[in-house]
């Protein structure tokens, strides 16, 4: 199930359709990451200084901070 943001420690999970095929070109994610790497990358997805979390999580980081909630401390996200 693909995922971002560190499921071990969230509170809350937002789902939705993937919202765009550009997360996923090369310059984001490097095709070569073997499991490991891919988990690691996934579980940090929201607090790696480099590349930023797509654009398209601002919505959603907003909403939830109204419920004291942060895709850097407590939520994760998953594609349905």
């Amino acid at each position: 199930m693909p995922f971002f943001g560190d499921i071990r420690r969230a509170q809350v999970l937002t789902l939705a359709l993937n919202p765009s095929e550009l997360e996923f070109r090369d310059h984001r994610w490097p095709i070569s990451l073997d499991p490991a790497a891919l988990t690691s990358r996934l579980i940090h997805y929201f607090d790696l200084p480099e590349p930023e979390a797509y654009h398209w999580f601002d919505p959603l980081e907003k909403a939830l901070l109204y419920i004291g909630c942060s895709y850097e401390r407590n939520a994760a996200h998953v594609d349905l």
